[in-house]
């Protein structure tokens, strides 16, 4: 039996009638063994020490546990050590299969490469030589068409180098095979009796008209300019187109010949006679017509002699003219108006040399000026006062 002095009590602290702190200690210190406080003490006791006991043996337990775990995986693995050793094997052997699968995609993808660049490089290839084909192809062409022009432009050159070759030497053949009709020769007033030998200095034209008549029935004079190398006879056709295009023989020359105008009278009847020739670039013909030009020749070269069958003639020069082919010089038949025309043309004319034409005629000689061009109307124009000449002409006037 425990005494009532034992029991403890339970106390709200919050009571205003509750125990004081010292009476508390007393009372813990008194309360008697074998109480149901101390009871429950010793029970919890017990717990704290089973559980501490508890806690020493379960790592030794764990310590067991994952001992015999080690154990049973380290025999596990030693069980498993050829399995694990034949899986590697295969693994190896599969890698090696694969990196041999590699190594071949790797190759096979290298030739395709290869492949491609020699692909692209034999259609690289292909391509600068189909380029260089093409080029030289071009160049072929550009060869044989260069070639072609030039053997045009040679066959034509060569083809108009003949016709002016041949064309001079048409003329030079007719004027010197015209120069046996035109003879400078001594007249009875010109053999030194002494000796008996002709002077040449005073030598004389005679024209054979029979052999020119014979040659050409249309030739109606001798023209003569001196200083200008004009000595070619004189022709005349129905028309003012045939000897343009022939020759004094009457053979197709683009150099034609010297003609009267085919309306005038070819005895020199009419006021004005009007004499046409060419003009061309390799000279002849009247192309020296353009020296009056000059006046210092123009003053130098007062006349030109006109020689006819019946008639010769000294032609006093007292017009030159440049222009157009309208001018009034080429007026053939002044009537009541000498006078009238006669003054325009010394106002038409570049030079004028005045005389006392009285009843005189005129020869007026006509060429085309180039620096126009072959087509243009542009003229050159000499015109001479004509007088009778009965004396010897000599051979020294054509100089």
């Amino acid at each position: 039996m425990q005494k009532n002095s034992d029991i403890k009590k339970s106390t709200d602290p919050l009571s205003p009638d509750g125990p004081d702190e010292k009476d508390a200690e007393t009372q813990m210190n008194t309360e008697p063994e074998g109480s149901e406080s101390t009871l429950i003490l010793d029970e919890e006791n017990n717990q704290n020490k089973q559980a501490e006991d508890k806690e020493k043996t379960e790592p030794a337990v764990l310590n067991t546990t994952e001992t015999e775990t080690v154990r049973k995986g380290s025999s596990n693995r030693l069980r498993a050590a050829p399995d694990q050793k034949e899986r590697i094997k295969n693994r190896k052997s599969d890698t090696k299969t694969e990196a041999d699968a590699d190594d071949k995609k790797k190759g096979e993808n290298q030739k395709e490469k290869n492949d491609m660049k020699k692909t692209e490089t034999s259609s690289a290839v292909q391509t600068e030589d189909e380029k260089a084909l093409k080029k030289e192809k071009r160049r072929k062409i550009i060869l044989r068409t260069l070639m072609a022009i030039c053997v045009v432009v040679m066959a034509v050159s060569g083809f108009m180098i003949y016709q002016i070759w041949n064309r001079n030497h048409v003329i030079e053949t007719e004027t010197a095979e015209l120069k046996q009709y035109l003879t400078a020769s001594p007249s009875d007033d010109n053999v030194n009796e002494p000796t008996g030998e002709m002077e040449q200095e005073q030598a004389v034209f005679n024209v054979d008209w029979t052999g020119l008549k014979a040659a050409n029935p249309n030739v109606t004079a001798w023209l003569i300019v001196p200083g200008t190398g004009i000595s070619f006879p004189v022709v005349q056709a129905s028309d003012n187109s045939y000897y343009l295009t022939h020759s004094f023989t009457g053979e197709y020359n683009s150099l034609g010949a010297v003609f009267l105008d085919s309306t005038q009278n070819p005895d020199y009847r009419n006021d004005n006679s009007i004499i046409y020739a060419h003009s061309v670039d390799i000279g002849g013909m009247f192309t020296n017509l353009k020296d009056f030009e000059n006046l210092d020749f123009f003053d130098a070269h007062p006349y030109f002699w006109l020689l006819t069958p019946d008639q010769n003639y000294r032609c006093t020069v007292n017009a030159f003219y440049m222009g157009s082919d309208d001018a009034t010089v080429y007026t053939t038949d002044f009537g009541d108006y000498k006078s009238e025309v006669m003054s325009a043309i010394e106002h038409e004319a570049l030079y004028y040399r005045p005389l006392d034409y009285g009843d005189h005629r005129f020869v007026t000689l006509s060429t085309c000026n180039l620096d126009y061009g072959l087509y243009s109307n542009q003229r050159y124009v000499l015109m001479g006062m004509m007088e009778p000449w009965s004396a010897p002409i000599e051979a020294s006037v054509a100089d």
